[in-house]
């Protein structure tokens, strides 16, 4: 039998049942924030479900992230250049 929008199910990030209209099937979550949950809240369940208010939280996460990451390579090669600046005087 097929879920229904109404059924409810848990969501894996918060443990809360939601109706199922409510979340998205954990298969479809893309790679990047799978890790994203798995990193942050350990075991991943790819027949389980997550509420798109905690799949909200997973894309805002690897967002942040992805801008600290990208914020340190700027800082770090522009550390570079003024090394090799001074180095040059």
């Amino acid at each position: 039998m097929e879920p229904q929008s109404n059924d409810l199910v848990m969501c894996q990030i918060c443990r809360q049942t939601k109706p199922l209209r409510d979340t998205v099937d954990a298969h479809e979550v893309r790679p990047m924030l799978v890790e994203q949950a798995r990193r942050a809240r350990g075991a991943w369940d790819p027949e389980g479900y997550v509420c798109l208010e905690d799949l909200d939280h997973l894309r805002i996460d690897y967002v942040r992230e992805a801008l600290e990451t990208g914020k340190q390579e700027v800082t770090e090669l522009r550390s570079e250049e003024h090394t090799s600046e001074l180095q040059s005087h």
